[in-house]
This record gives structure tokens, sequence and C-alpha cells, in this order.
């Protein structure tokens, strides 16, 4: 492995990686190369080869580019790559995943109608010809979110560029956990138990932008609503309507902390819900467990 690569647009970032400096003007030498004589051009590069990462200093391999980061570990004897890709804010309106969100949106609206269709005639919501409307806005609202989650995924690539996140901690909220399960069986010699456990960590952390989104969108629609609102009631309000609008600061304030509590408690249900699936069959199992604990609170 050649320890030394350009890091950032050609700068070495590497803490570990060592030059030889030549004197009286002389140029630097790769890793373990002695500077030039005086006034002489760069030093030779040394015949000794660099350390093996496996067993000592430096301990990484820095890849990529400045849009798409990617690093190699060495941890415990062991390598770990990392990548940090850096998505497109336009890849929730591919023909694609559209097709797929709108699949899945239509799938979540019948699976309402059936469930409101058992309740007292009475208390049925009339949708009467809403339902395409609903259906739109609730595809809007999916692809909103898809966009958020991209869009937080390309501040963590930029704070990972201007040295303000690590690209461990990057690449593990992007993170696939399907893989990255099989990966922690494999390690554990085909033991599910201790992988499994991993996987509760593994789970919250690539899920914690997705659910970041998801309360950045719906806070944000109910912060909306409420500052509109508000800036409708009267000047000068009856008894009345100021009991109306302190049921609304009240309100406000309640499903605000409804979805603070379905953002912290779906990143640790998913992270359960993925190790769960872990000890069924990791990789499948791991997704589908994922995608249960993620989704449960918000069908509440």
């Amino acid at each position: 492995h050649n320890m030394i690569s350009g890091g950032w647009g050609g700068q070495n970032t590497l803490p570990h990686a060592k030059r030889g400096v030549g004197s009286g003007g002389g140029g630097a030498g790769d890793a373990g190369g002695g500077g030039g004589g005086g006034g002489g051009g760069g030093g030779a590069p040394s015949n000794q080869h660099a350390p093996s990462p496996f067993l000592a200093a430096p301990k990484c391999v820095e890849m990529g580019t400045a849009t798409s980061p990617q690093l190699t570990v060495s941890s415990g004897g062991m390598l770990k790559h990392y990548e940090v890709p850096e998505p497109s804010l336009l890849a929730a309106f591919d023909s694609t995943t559209l097709a797929i969100t709108g699949v899945k949106v239509a799938v979540i609206q019948a699976a309402m109608i059936a469930f409101v269709s058992h309740e007292p005639k009475w208390s049925q919501p009339k949708f009467g010809n809403k339902v395409g409307a609903l259906y739109a806005m609730a595809v809007a609202k999916d692809v909103t979110i898809q966009t958020t989650k991209l869009a937080l995924q390309r501040f963590s690539v930029r704070l990972v560029v201007l040295g303000h996140l690590s690209e461990r901690a990057a690449s593990k909220l992007a993170k696939d956990v399907s893989k990255s399960a099989v990966r922690k069986v494999g390690r554990a010699a085909g033991t599910k138990g201790p992988a499994a456990a991993r996987m509760v960590k593994t789970g919250m952390r690539s899920g914690f932008l997705g659910h970041a989104a998801i309360f950045t969108v719906e806070q944000s629609v109910l912060t909306f609503v409420f500052v509109r609102n508000r800036g409708e009631r009267p000047k000068y309000p009856t008894v009345h309507e100021k009991l109306d609008a302190q049921d609304e600061d009240r309100l406000f304030l309640l499903l605000t902390l409804s979805n603070l509590g379905k953002f912290a408690g779906s990143v640790v249900l998913g992270g359960v819900g993925a190790a769960i699936g872990t000890l069924v069959k990791p990789g499948l199992g791991t997704y589908v467990g994922q995608l249960l604990g993620d989704s449960i609170l918000y069908l509440v």
C-alpha cells in the first residue's frame, strides 16, 4: 500500500506521513527518503518500504477526491475501508426512485384507509374526491424528506472536507446495514450474537440522518402552520379567542415534543431492529428489522 496519497486536492492530510526534507534548497523526498544535498534536487526515495499498516503507524491510507473522500484504516490488525460518497440532491427525482416512492405511499395510504374502514361510521374521515390530492401531497412530502436526507449527507461530506468531521464518522452515517451485518458475522466466525450486539450502534448511526430528515420536514411544516395561524390572531382578542390561542400554543409544544420523541425513539428502535434481524438472518433480516424499527413510532 502506498502510505502517502494526495489527500484533499493534493494536500497531504495524514498526520503520520513523514517526508524527508533536504537542506540547502534540496527537495522533499518520499516517506523514508533523505533530503537532497545543498542546492541539489529532491531527495531520492529510500529503498526501505514504509511500515506495514497491519503492524504500526502510519495507520491510514487516504484516497478519493474532495467530493468523494475515502479512507482505509487499520484497526486491530485489520484494514477497514471507509467510503464517504457525496450523493446528488436530485437523486430522489430519479424515475426508478419516484416509482418506488409512489408504490410505497400508495400501499401506506391503502393500509390507512383499510384501517379506518373498521372504525364506526361516524368517526371515519370522509375522503371523497380528496384521495388523489392526499396521495400527491404524501408523495411530495416523501420526496422532500428524501431530498433533505441527501442534503444532510452532502453536508456531512462538506464537514469532512473542512476537517470538522472524520471520514470514519461520516461513513458510518451512510453505512449499508445489510452488508455491515454480513461482514460482522464473518469476522465473528459465523457467530450471530456478538455481531448482533454490535449492530445496535451501527443501525442507530446509519438511520440517524433519515430520522433527522423526517424531523426537519415535519417540524418545518408544523412551525409554518403555527406561525401562520399566530399571525392571523386578532389584535384585541376576546376571552374565547385567548383560550383558543393558549390551546394552539400548548398543542404546538406537545406536537414538537412528540416529533422529538419519535426522532430519538426511532433512532434507537432502528438499531434494536437491526440487531434482532441480524440474529434471524444477517443481511436481509437486518434490513427488514431496521425498517420495522424505524417505522413503528411513525405509525402509532
